[in-house]
């Protein structure tokens, strides 16, 4: 029985159609708004799409465009008031099979789904991906035969965790390797996938030097999530202490005032990143400025405005403990100062090549977290003078209440560009 999703707001019309598809044995559902039609028709499921133009809270012309962008390959039957060649012609060009004008008869719907639905007969030849010898590449993301395998060369695995997976590609028109982030076939959760929709949405509105840029997302014919990033080449902030011990005191601040760079912008766009550590920062040796910050990993940033949906449930703890400040540990929100916290803790971890807290087990981490003062990096590595600046940004930055710490990542930023500014006349004399 075949599928078929009718998005109209007119009830009377709606019932209409509904129940002549019925009579047709033909499955049916019905969304009554723009936003219910798109939430139905981006998961892939229908074998034909009837989709009205003038909806109240988002015109129809706009969900089939974004659907088409993000890959999405379910024929769709305009049905509209809009009788003009011109208007046509837009619904085409935008990715519609058909278009039907009302009034209409039911029978000339129903002849016209049938003719789609034997256009679908006959399956497509597969598209032939890009490249040759990476046939194993491509099936750790269930990609042979997509349009996305058929766009760009995929090359190799360079990142795999619980959720997701990270390709190296090549785009062959550009001659350009980028980053491809797809979930892993076996994440089915809806806040999973919501999740990572979020991270392109936040990464995608962040236009700046130290944050990675995303180029494009959407889904494969498989209903796969994906993004197309910028291929960073270099090591996390993590493997540098891992490998060097303490960083020099300009390179550690150096990094930090990167990383305040890139946080002030997303700040700016309303969007908190929640999971900042080591790991989530990656250094490219450029050859203009070694130690270039990258920030990476949004999948669980917060839009300050916008679509507020909780993704992480009450009382659950998203990002790494040890960066997280006291007030995320109690499920209070997130906001910049929650941000501030955890890149204190990153330049305390640079100057020391040890975390702030060193509990054996997660309850007296949490307890220290909540409750205990940070020694000052000072403590642990004689060229930091006890009280120095260092220590006051770093003890600032880490402050339990967040009304005391810096309010702003500019505020903590200017500070150690006065601290880097010293240390290089310092180091000049």
């Amino acid at each position: 029985m075949a599928r078929i999703l009718v998005v109209d707001d007119d009830p009377g019309l709606t019932h209409q159609v509904n129940t002549w598809l019925t009579f047709q044995k033909y499955e049916v559902t019905v969304a009554s708004t723009g936003q219910a039609g798109w939430e139905q028709l981006k998961k892939n499921q229908y074998e034909v799409a009837v989709l009205d133009w003038d909806l109240p809270d988002v015109h129809g012309i706009d969900i089939l465009k974004r659907f088409r962008a993000e890959g999405g390959t379910t024929p769709v039957i305009m049905l509209t008031g809009h009788s003009s060649i011109d208007d046509k012609e837009i619904g085409f060009d935008c990715g519609a099979n058909d278009y039907i004008t009302k009034p209409f008869n039911m029978k000339e719907l129903g002849m016209r789904i049938k003719a789609l639905l034997r256009s679908r007969v006959a399956a497509p030849a597969a598209l032939a991906p890009l490249g040759q010898g990476n046939e194993a590449v491509l099936q750790r993301g269930d990609l042979a035969g997509t349009r996305l395998a058929a766009s760009y060369e995929f090359l190799d695995v360079v990142g795999e965790g619980a959720y997701g997976i990270v390709f190296k590609a090549r785009h062959p028109r550009l001659d350009k390797i980028v980053a491809i982030k797809m979930l892993l076939a076996t994440v089915t959760q809806d806040t999973a996938v919501a999740r990572f929709e979020r991270e392109a949405r936040a990464m995608s509105q962040i236009n700046h030097y130290n944050v990675v840029t995303v180029h494009d997302y959407g889904l494969t014919e498989r209903n796969r999530p994906y993004m197309v990033m910028e291929y960073v080449q270099g090591e996390s902030l993590l493997d540098r202490i891992r490998r060097e011990g303490p960083l020099p005191l300009t390179v550690a601040s150096a990094i930090v005032i990167q990383i305040c760079k890139g946080l002030q912008e997303a700040h700016s766009k309303g969007i908190i990143h929640r999971d900042l550590k080591p790991e989530n920062i990656v250094l490219q040796e450029r050859s203009d400025k070694p130690d270039w910050v990258k920030i990476v990993d949004f999948g669980t940033a917060h839009l300050v405005e916008g679509d507020d949906r909780r993704l992480t449930a009450a009382g659950a703890v998203v990002g790494s403990a040890l960066f997280m400040a006291p007030e995320r540990l109690q499920d209070a929100a997130a906001d910049e100062r929650s941000d501030i916290y955890s890149v204190g803790a990153i330049l305390f971890e640079a100057l020391t090549a040890r975390p702030i807290f060193t509990d054996d087990t997660v309850d007296t981490l949490l307890v220290s977290i909540l409750a205990k003062s940070p020694e000052p990096p000072s403590c642990f590595r004689d060229e930091i003078a006890t009280g120095s600046a260092l220590d006051h940004v770093v003890q600032k930055a880490l402050e339990k209440d967040p009304d005391k710490r810096y309010q702003t990542a500019t505020e903590m930023r200017l500070d150690l560009e006065h601290i880097y500014n010293d240390l290089f006349l310092r180091r000049s004399t």
